[in-house]
């Protein structure tokens, strides 16, 4: 598994347990996902996960942060409904605003929004922005010191 991967979901862990000890318990970590659910949901749907998604899958089957940003646990994850995106899998995104995270069958994520539009982007991207910038924010806020 790559250890940036990994190296990002141990400092959200860390982040939402500091902030779980402060009294802001808004934030859902998952039990992992199976390589073979994985496996079999690129089977069913004809393709192809991006690697750094499944490698978080197999650490945590999504994530939920409050009511900002979230990963989907695997048996969510499903085809846009918006015209002219069906071919693309919503895959997360950012609650609130209607930014999403999208892949498309080969592996490839975007991110979309209604005011830039679709740009080609990474899970590392993605996980740094939205999850842990949001996650340091809250914990400067909350005036907790990170250990």
């Amino acid at each position: 598994m790559e250890d940036s991967i990994t190296e990002r979901y141990e400092k959200i862990v860390k982040y939402c347990d500091l902030l779980d000890d402060a009294g802001y318990a808004c934030y859902k970590i998952f039990s992992p996902a199976d390589i073979t659910a994985v496996e079999q949901w690129e089977q069913e749907n004809s393709a192809v996960l991006p690697q750094e998604l499944k490698n978080w899958l197999l650490l945590s089957d999504g994530f939920r942060m409050g009511s900002s940003a979230e990963l989907l646990p695997l048996k969510t994850i499903c085809p846009c409904d918006l015209t002219g995106f069906e071919e693309y899998f919503v895959v997360g995104g950012f609650i609130g605003d209607g930014s999403m995270l999208l892949a498309d069958k080969n592996g490839v994520l975007y991110e979309f929004d209604h005011v830039n539009g679709m740009k080609e982007t990474t899970f590392e991207d993605f996980a740094d922005h939205w999850i842990i910038q949001t996650l340091e924010d809250e914990l400067f806020e909350a005036g907790v010191t990170q250990k």
